[in-house]
């Protein structure tokens, strides 16, 4: 299957982690601390659950097509767990990102976020009886952490779906998804953005991904 501004999910491959070597050590250290204690989850951790749980009740009761209220749904979880304006800046290259005007940023942003719900919700679409599970997290850098889990699907093997998290004065938000566990969709991003834009200029840029936010998450029906 073909995407055009996406990336399809593929099987972990086998290797070994630092979050794995964290989990030995924690392991080899479990008599002298309490079980629930090595067992309470990170506070970092949580943004990654809220979007997994989200996507999951969404994706797995879908509103009527058409009405709006899937999109809506979507929208407001990824401007709930996501940190947009840093992403976006990031996927387009800071310089570039700094460039343009106020008002092509704020079109920028507006299109980033509609085309960040609809490619992020369609990596998951089929999601009937699918499950998230985080599994560890480990530092990064400065204030970001990368918390490793799996999606769980009943017919397939799990997929590594990491996340890139940094603190903001809004608390945890995700900068970066790692698919398969190595694959940068920011980085993935920026080169497809990068092409578009030489080829198509900003205004182009700006109607093709609003137009494949509509064709993998339709807008509302209008009367």
């Amino acid at each position: 299957m073909r995407y055009f501004f996406g990336l399809a999910l593929r099987p972990r491959l086998p290797g070994l982690r630092t979050g794995a070597l964290l989990a030995g050590l924690l392991a080899m250290t479990a008599v002298a601390q309490p079980v629930l204690a090595e067992a309470a989850p990170k506070p970092e951790t949580a943004i990654v659950s809220t979007l997994q749980d989200g996507l999951v009740e969404i994706l797995q009761s879908p509103p009527p097509p058409g009405s709006g209220a899937r999109s809506k749904a979507l929208g407001d979880l990824v401007a709930q767990t996501f940190d947009i304006n840093a992403m976006g800046a990031v996927a387009v290259g800071i310089d570039t990102y700094r460039n343009w005007t106020k008002e092509q940023r704020a079109a920028f942003l507006t299109a980033f976020a509609r085309f960040m719900v609809a490619t992020h919700a369609n990596r998951f679409e089929g999601i009937q009886g699918h499950t998230f599970e985080i599994e560890s997290s480990e530092a990064a850098q400065a204030d970001r952490r990368i918390v490793h889990s799996r999606y769980l699907r009943t017919d397939k093997d799990p997929v590594a779906v990491d996340y890139l998290v940094q603190m903001t004065g809004n608390g945890w938000r995700i900068l970066d998804v790692y698919l398969d566990g190595t694959v940068s969709l920011l980085a993935l991003h920026r080169a497809e953005f990068t092409s578009v834009l030489r080829n198509q200029g900003f205004d182009g840029f700006i109607a093709a991904m609003n137009a494949k936010a509509d064709e993998l998450n339709p807008p509302a029906a209008t009367n």
